[in-house]
């Protein structure tokens, strides 16, 4: 099968172009840093054959200043599959040419088959279009297709292009650079001079010598190469530039750019430094509304329906152990995720309309200078806003910052970012805690104090930010350079579909976690060391007759007495002097402990303690939860005091085994994940504490 790679620069319409060809819909961003991996899937092209097509990470040059950037250089000198391509696509914005070529013109110094795609090209009239054509035609003697949109007819025209391209293999024979001499001769010292390979392969194979993932081919750099290496580096790239220069001119007669275009007018306000940060702050208050507002009739029809399912699944099993493990273990536990949806898909598709829209790039400019203060750059706003979606892309997309140091704390802040996964804990809770009111008649209370939940989680990433910052080896700040690209009518196919993808994994990777736990807390609560629950049961029919209580009181009272003898109890009970101090019971105590696997297992794991002590018990989880009191003291166990505690804590712990994973693949090392855990835990059993014993 044949291997078409999509290479560019970032934010050139590379990987929309893959979602086009591919119908996959990977996550597309309208600023640097989203494609951190290669993804990639099959296609057919209208000649009948399959070809398997690559979104290669988006690179300025093969001198990668950021590890994302560096993952294409590994790609092409590391002998792996990806990087031994049939094709390049070279994908380039034809509105913003002036940056994008270099990279190209190092591309086919390698003598790779290179083409080039141009998109954006329904901006410019058809005249324009075709003059910028048939100039980057001549200069680099490849073929140049103008892609107009990614409507059928026209997707289908690129696959026949891009199979005709295969089929001839088109290469260019003008060359981009010159190796000096001192570099020749370094070349023909360390024997790269005598293989059939590409000298400008050679040359980057020597610059990148000994790299992670770049296999060693010298025994030792020459001492003459390491240092001059920079000037080397600085020399091709000025190189490259000039040669450019008169190209770019003439394309940039062409297209007779205005001095202010409409984004430049716009970003007078939008990026305005105060008007910009009120206008960011609104948008984010909209959103928190929105979560609330937009979300409460769905979540009310899903959690009626769940209901209606649990009674309909109760009448056709009976009443027996495997209808309670159905209905109070899986469905109670997923129901507690699945009435979730419609906020956490409003929080992705809002999320998506503003990184389509261009404005992400924005929030990156904005707040590059406030970010340094706290040990942070730009490029970690584009992380700590993915981290309101979820911590493991926001992690992954750290790479694009070029600054070890920063790279790192963002990278350890950024799961105190409240994410999507924290949602259903904080709806809960904040249920409880908050009444059903509005303020001057026009915000939503609980809106409110979510609103309040984010900026928490946004100043406690600053600030551990900034204290981080002083237990790094210093080093210079990385230099922001970011291009900004013009505003855009987000597609909203793009976002539904992204959207969908998101929500739908989310639920599903949730489910996989929660439907583990359910059964394994099933199995905890009915069962019980010995003849522990037996006894329980019986001395708790014995107490309710002494009392005269009603039957469905008796029953209530021996599912409660019988889960309180199970291991789950024990397990409970273990933790209770722990927690104690918090305001917990033993019941939260086992929700706490499986909310170290994934936060959103809290909710569900609750849903099914308490499925399993009420099975008769019809009301929704945040009502059964409101009217829990305890048995020793009579104060109800979801106070204020204990709800808010919990906020605190689910606020700042590090309950997420998947971020922990990718944070140990992306640092190298177990050790910063284990310095996150325990420190965030720490943190949150701390302030969780003292913010108990305050309001109690």
């Amino acid at each position: 099968m044949k291997r078409v790679g999509l290479a560019g620069n970032p934010n050139s319409g590379k990987t929309t172009l893959f979602n086009s060809l591919t119908g996959l819909l990977q996550k597309t961003g309208n600023y640097p840093g989203v494609t951190t991996e290669v993804h990639t899937a099959e296609t057919s092209i209208p000649d009948g054959q399959h070809v398997r097509l690559y979104d290669l990470p988006g690179a300025y040059s093969l001198y990668p200043n950021t590890s994302d950037e560096f993952e294409l250089v590994k790609l092409l000198l590391s002998n792996q599959p990806e990087g031994n391509l049939d094709l390049i696509v070279y994908v380039a914005d034809i509105t913003e040419l002036d940056k994008q070529l270099l990279l190209l013109t190092q591309l086919l110094d390698l003598g790779l088959p290179c083409v080039m795609l141009l998109t954006m090209v329904d901006k410019l009239d058809e005249q324009e279009a075709n003059a910028i054509q048939r100039r980057l035609s001549e200069y680099f003697t490849i073929p140049i297709l103008l892609h107009r949109s990614d409507k059928k007819s026209l997707i289908k025209k690129t696959k026949e292009w891009i199979g005709h391209q295969l089929s001839v293999s088109p290469t260019s024979s003008k060359p981009h650079f010159t190796i000096s001499e001192d570099g020749m001769a370094i070349l023909a010292e360390v024997n790269y001079l005598n293989s059939e390979d590409n000298i400008y392969y050679r040359w980057l194979q020597l610059h990148h010598e000994g790299k992670n993932g770049i296999p060693s081919r010298i025994n030792e750099v020459p001492v003459a190469f390491t240092q001059k290496q920079t000037k080397f580096q600085i020399a091709e790239t000025m190189s490259r530039y000039e040669s450019l220069q008169l190209l770019e001119q003439n394309i940039k007669k062409i297209l007779q750019k205005p001095t202010q275009s409409r984004s430049d007018s716009i970003d007078k306000v939008v990026t305005h430094p105060f008007f910009g940060g009120v206008i960011f702050l609104i948008l984010l208050f909209f959103i928190f509304q929105a979560i609330y507002a937009w979300a409460e009739f769905p979540m009310n029809f899903i959690d009626s329906s769940v209901g209606l399912i649990g009674e309909g699944l109760r009448r056709i099993l009976g009443q027996n152990m495997f209808a309670d493990f159905i209905v109070d273990g899986l469905l109670a536990g997923l129901g507690g995720i699945i009435i979730f949806i419609p906020q956490i898909a409003i929080l992705f598709f809002l999320l998506g309309i503003m990184e389509e829209s261009g404005y992400m790039a924005r929030a990156v400019y904005m707040f590059d200078h406030v970010m340094r203060r706290f040990g942070l750059s730009g490029r970690s706003m584009v992380s700590l806003m993915s981290a309101g979606a979820c911590a493991i892309p926001a992690v992954m997309s750290a790479r694009a910052i070029q600054n070890n140091k920063e790279r790192l704390i963002t990278i350890l802040v950024a799961p105190f970012i409240s994410c999507s996964a924290r949602i259903p804990v904080y709806t809960i809770l904040i249920g409880l805690a908050v009444p059903a009111t509005t303020v001057l008649g026009l915000f939503n209370l609980k809106g409110l104090v979510f609103t309040a939940l984010y900026v928490a989680s946004i100043f406690a990433a600053l600030f551990f930010g900034f204290v981080l910052k002083f237990f790094f080896k210093r080093n210079r700040s990385s230099e922001l350079l970011i291009e900004l690209p013009h505003y855009k009518i987000p597609n909203l196919r793009n976002v539904g579909v992204q959207m969908w993808n998101k929500t739908k994994a989310f639920v599903v990777e949730a489910g996989k976690i929660i439907l583990l736990i359910s059964m394994a807390l099933w199995f905890l609560g009915s069962y019980g060391p010995g003849d522990r629950m037996i006894e329980a049961e019986n001395r708790t029919r014995m107490e309710a007759v002494q009392n005269e209580m009603t039957q469905s009181q008796i029953d209530a009272a021996v599912a409660s007495s019988r889960l309180e003898a199970s291991y789950a109890g024990a397990i409970g009970k273990w933790m209770e002097p722990i927690i104690e101090p918090l305001g917990y019971d033993w019941k939260i105590g086992i929700a706490l402990l499986a909310s170290f696997a994934a936060r959103e297992v809290f909710v569900g794991t609750m849903a099914t303690i308490y499925s399993m002590e009420n099975q008769e018990d019809e009301l929704g989880l945040q009502a059964r939860l409101a009217g829990e009191v305890n048995p020793k003291t009579g104060v109800k166990v979801f106070n204020f005091a204990t709800s808010i505690s919990l906020l605190v804590f689910f606020l700042l712990a590090m309950q997420c085994m998947s971020t922990l994973a990718i944070v140990k693949r992306e640092t190298n090392s177990w050790k910063w994940p284990l310095v996150q855990f325990v420190g965030m835990t720490i943190l949150a059993y701390t302030s969780a504490y003292f913010t108990y014993q305050w309001l109690s």
